[in-house]
């Protein structure tokens, strides 16, 4: 089976997230999904509303002191996916 891995990176994305989350766990078809979300170390509820998926699809990464395309490479480098993808 073909695993998919969709990566997002996060900073203080409390007013979209959980629908990002939820549209991308969503998907169905025949295919495994690994979702990453790199977090750079937000100050809102983003972690709060991420871990309370609790989907063990969901990979979590500690991205804080890193940027964007940092954080974006640290996903990339923790896939194992046959696809790669990065949502934003």
């Amino acid at each position: 089976m073909t695993r998919i891995s969709i990566i997002t990176t996060t900073f203080n994305t409390e007013s979209t997230i959980e629908r990002t989350m939820r549209s991308t766990l969503s998907q169905e078809g025949n295919f495994e999904l690994e979702y990453i979300i790199t977090e750079g170390g937000s100050t809102d509820r983003t972690v709060e509303i991420i871990k309370s998926f609790n989907d063990p699809r969901i990979k979590l990464l500690d991205a804080r002191k890193t940027n964007v395309s940092q954080g974006i490479n640290l996903g990339l480098r923790s896939a194992t996916g046959d696809m790669l993808a990065f949502l934003n």
